[in-house]
This record gives C-alpha cells, sequence and structure tokens, in this order.
C-alpha cells in the first residue's frame, strides 16, 4: 500500500486552493514506479477535481507528471460528487486541491471504494484538500474553537468554528496542509487538546509525506509537524526530508 500526502506546490492566496503545478520529481518519480510495479506496464492514474479550478490544476498535474515518467493518466472533473465509475479501472488515484469541504462531499458516495482499493495495494496520492480528507477524522477548516481563535480567520476556508468531518479514513491521524506558510498548525493543536481529533501531522508546502511498506518518509523542502496528545497537554514536533 502506498500513501502518499502533499501540502501542494507554494500557499494559496486567502479563500483560493495551491496550484497542483509541478510537484517535485522525487515524489512524482517515486508513486508512478508505486503505480508500475503494482500495475505493470498498463497504468491508469485516475485524477480526481471538485470545481473549475481543481480542474486547472489537474491538467497541469498531469502535463508535469509525464515529464517524470511514464503512465496514462484519466482527468475526472466534477461539481457535485463522483460515483463509481470515476474509479473503476483505476490502477492509482489522485486527489488535488480545492475546499476541503467540496472535496470531502464529492468523495462520500465513494469513499468506501476508495478504502478498499488503498487496502488493496492501490496508491493514493492527495494534494492538499486531498491530504486533508484522506483522514479518518478530516479537519475541513475554521479558525475558532468556542469562539476563541486559534488559526488565522483567512486560512479557515470559510468556516468559523473548527470544523471535523468523516474522510476517506485512510490514516488514523488528522491533517492540516501549509502549517508553516499559513498557521494552520495551531487548527490542529487545538483540535488535538480539545479533543476534537486523536492528534495528526501538518505537512509543509513542497513536501510529502510517503506511508509503503510500513515506513513514513519525508520528501522535498519542508517539514512534516506532528501533534501528539496527551493527559499533560500537545507536543509537536518536526521531521524533515
Amino acid at each position: 500500500m502506498g500513501i502518499y500526502l502533499t501540502g501542494g506546490l507554494r500557499v494559496p492566496a486567502a479563500g483560493t486552493a495551491a496550484a497542483a503545478g509541478s510537484l517535485c520529481a522525487e515524489l512524482w518519480g517515486r508513486f508512478i514506479a508505486d503505480v508500475r510495479s503494482q500495475a505493470g506496464e498498463d497504468t491508469r492514474i485516475v485524477v480526481l477535481a471538485v470545481g473549475d479550478t481543481a480542474a486547472t490544476q489537474a491538467r497541469e498535474l498531469v502535463e508535469a507528471a509525464h515529464r517524470e515518467g511514464d503512465a496514462r493518466f484519466s482527468v475526472v472533473t466534477t461539481s457535485d460528487t463522483f460515483d463509481l465509475q470515476a474509479i473503476a479501472f483505476a490502477s492509482a488515484i489522485v486527489v488535488v486541491d480545492g475546499e476541503p469541504e467540496a472535496v470531502r462531499a464529492a468523495l462520500a458516495p465513494i469513499d468506501g471504494e476508495i478504502r478498499r482499493r488503498v487496502a488493496a495495494d492501490t496508491p493514493y496520492l492527495g494534494i492538499g484538500a486531498g491530504a486533508i480528507v484522506a483522514a479518518e477524522k478530516a479537519l475541513i477548516g475554521g479558525w475558532r474553537i468556542g469562539g476563541v481563535p486559534v488559526s488565522p480567520e483567512e486560512y479557515g476556508f470559510g468556516l468559523d468554528e473548527v470544523t471535523v468531518a468523516q474522510g476517506l479514513g485512510l490514516l488514523d491521524l488528522s491533517v492540516v496542509t501549509a502549517p508553516a506558510a499559513t498557521g494552520s498548525l495551531g487548527r490542529l493543536v487545538a483540535a488535538t487538546e480539545g479533543a476534537l481529533v486523536p492528534g495528526g501531522i501538518g505537512i509543509d508546502t513542497e513536501t510529502a509525506l510517503i506511508i509503503a511498506d510500513g515506513r513514513l518518509e519525508v520528501v522535498g523542502k519542508g517539514s512534516l509537524w506532528q501533534v501528539i496528545g496527551s493527559e499533560h497537554g500537545v507536543t509537536v514536533s518536526t521531521r524533515g526530508a
């Protein structure tokens, strides 16, 4: 099983999604190699995009990926929800960035099938919101808890109170993206301290966490932030590439 989660290419302007662009060559090389090891030469990587901006990201993503390895891509877009046909013949699944709640809602009808596929070794790549919704408990936004600010309002994805929703369940820990640049780590720390989530990870921009073969690996330019709760408070640590 290979799960690839990235904070995105660069920090988005407030209220917009981060560009997918050309993710680091090392990540693409690893991901495509993983797909081919599972599916052989006949690979079909399905890229799921919610909304027009995400569709543009998906096309940029595919152009970049073709420079890093041979694979067959299909971009599937929606402004509503996906159905099972979207991933019917997928050798791997990519979910690009967007508004986390919209992405979560679009994937809801097929989340069980995605979990089943990933458990059966179908590689999954989540970019930005695609990484956030991969968690069992997805932190889909918000900037206050009980009316108290815990992170910058402009990066609350349009939500006021910190909101937790059912995600894909590909990992137990919750995920925030671009923590060093946007202050979203405060959302994760406060949600962990308030027992809204069991703990989690923050993935910087231009950085990815790879979960494969029972190991965790960080690649890229930034850090992986780890937030662990205990009866005495919250512990925060970092891990670089």
